[in-house]
């Protein structure tokens, strides 16, 4: 029998920066993994509606994990938006592309509206830079070849309409 299972189970303490889980909540989430000054950051992905936030508490003892090798890919679409991002709300939950990489604007808690901006290719957290970018959809896949599978599904996606900021 082949067991096709893209899944392992890793204590908190294992996890490392850069790898998508779940965490167990009462809406259980995937959530990615940052790092920065303020050590290993949980960034969920809440599906009630769809907008990143920063976990607080205590991170889970144990949780499954796709690892590293998942895939996010960044989608073009008709509601592409662009312009200064002010203070981040109208961005928020998209990928913002700026000169310096693909950035993805989290709110700082589940009860903050406060901005934060998660590097994705150094998975660093930052306060979002006040110049302007391009805010797109994105995907997020166990893998790159569950990506180019026609039959499969992402894990999460994101459909945002145009919005007003603060």
């Amino acid at each position: 029998m082949d067991l096709l299972n893209p899944i392992t189970m890793k204590t908190a303490a294992a996890i490392e920066v850069g790898e998508l889980c779940y965490l167990p909540t009462p809406i259980s989430s995937l959530a990615f993994v940052a790092g920065g000054d303020w050590g290993k950051t949980w960034i969920g992905l809440w599906m009630d509606d769809g907008i990143p936030s920063i976990v607080n508490g205590n991170p889970p003892r144990a949780t499954p994990s796709f690892g590293q090798n998942w895939c996010l890919e960044i989608v073009p679409t008709r509601h592409t938006t662009s312009g200064p991002i002010g203070d981040g709300s109208a961005f928020l939950g998209q990928i913002l592309m700026q000169t310096d990489g693909p950035h993805l604007l989290v709110r700082a808690s589940q009860t903050e509206a406060d901005v934060m901006a998660l590097n994705l290719a150094t998975w660093q957290l930052s306060y979002p830079e006040q110049r302007g970018g391009y805010g797109f959809d994105w995907r997020v896949w166990s893998s790159q070849q569950d990506r180019m599978s026609p039959h499969a599904r992402p894990l999460h996606e994101t459909r945002y309409e145009p919005r007003e900021g603060k």
